[in-house]
């Protein structure tokens, strides 16, 4: 099985969890890149998550998570026009 990219893994988490690094050991999940965006799971560590947030501000940056909300609620809208055209 081929190891996902920081990258696609880090763009594929929600924008809140890629500014996260839990060193928590009993979880009290909020979410965070090394645990819910499963980053240690597939072998990466927190100096290659570090690297990566520095190299991508614009993607860890309270925009980022806005843009990302702002999806979110415009598809539950459209959904729910779709929904109630329907009925």
């Amino acid at each position: 099985m081929t190891k996902p990219t920081l990258d696609s893994l880090m763009k594929g988490m929600e924008a809140s969890w890629r500014k996260n690094w839990c060193s928590g050991g009993v979880c009290g999940c909020m979410g965070c890149a090394n645990g819910s965006g499963r980053l240690m799971q597939h072998g990466y560590t927190k100096a290659e998550w570090q690297a990566w947030v520095a190299a991508n501000p614009d993607l860890v940056s309270k925009e980022a998570e806005k843009a990302e909300m702002d999806a979110f609620i415009a598809s539950i809208k459209a959904k729910n026009s779709i929904l109630t055209s329907i009925s």
